[in-house]
């Protein structure tokens, strides 16, 4: 089976999202994690957003948990597409006319 430009750019694409994927959902460990997932919890609250109003060094921080938070929630949907790319590449055969 001869491998075509399309699928061989699936599977490349595919490959660097899952380690692209992997890379960004082991940065931090399930500690610091799960410690900005409570932060994050924390600065959702109406005291939360109380402190912030008062500091804009709570209100940054905050929003980097938020944001931090909102990447990491986005890892398995990587590896979804990741994984549908490479077998998208490698069992989907493109017929050339």
């Amino acid at each position: 089976m001869k491998i075509n430009s399309i699928q061989s750019t699936l599977i490349i694409l595919g490959v660097i999202i899952l380690i692209g994927t992997f890379l960004a959902g082991n940065y931090y460990t399930l500690q610091q994690q799960s410690e900005m997932q409570l932060k994050g919890d924390l600065c959702n609250t109406n005291l939360g957003n109380i402190f912030s109003g008062f500091s804009d060094n709570v209100a940054k921080e905050c929003e980097s948990i938020n944001n931090t938070n909102f990447l990491l929630s986005l890892v398995p949907i990587g590896y979804l597409l990741g994984i549908a790319l490479v077998i998208g590449g490698i069992a989907i055969p493109i017929i050339k006319k």
